[in-house]
């Protein structure tokens, strides 16, 4: 069966991938291949993270640089992207203040779990759309968390992220 081209979801390439990780300051320890998405259907190459709360810092970082080492780094960044450049849309979003989210959340704490919030947040600095396959009701589905904050407006790749288990 043929799927059609707006059901392949276009993975970063290792381009976008290498500028991603130096806009965070770490570097490349391995690239990774990874496939482009059918987004009819779950994701079939699957590396599990840590799951000690991090795991989507992990995640992201897993696929940025090929190692989960960089967590803490990608976490700080994503926080003070949300307070300092995107606070206002932040807090439309949020129906508070970011700042006051963030520090009733601790998701500057290590080990703290990233929300929605987080996913857009990491989104917007990276410059590119995060999709997560996830349970939304009572399905499996991918959800787009866009770079641009809006819905109208979506990159051509993305880093895929499967948040099913």
């Amino acid at each position: 069966m043929q799927i059609s081209n707006d059901k392949i979801g276009k993975y970063a390439t290792i381009e976008m991938r290498t500028s991603i990780s130096e806009k965070f300051g770490i570097g490349i320890t391995k690239n990774i291949f990874i496939a482009d998405i059918n987004l009819l259907s779950r994701p079939k190459q699957i590396h599990k993270t840590i799951g000690d709360g991090n795991c989507f810092f992990r995640a992201i970082s897993y696929i940025i640089t090929g190692s989960e080492c960089s967590y803490e780094i990608i976490r700080e960044k994503v926080v003070k992207h949300m307070c300092t450049h995107i606070n206002n849309e932040m807090t439309l979003y949020m129906n508070q203040s970011i700042i006051t989210y963030l520090n009733e959340s601790g998701m500057s704490d290590n080990t703290t779990w990233a929300t929605d919030a987080e996913i857009i947040g990491c989104a917007s600095f990276m410059g590119i759309d995060i999709k997560v396959y996830s349970k939304y009701g009572e399905k499996l589905k991918w959800l787009t968390y866009p770079c641009s904050l809006t819905l109208t407006q979506l990159s051509e790749h993305a880093i895929f992220l499967d948040n099913s288990t």
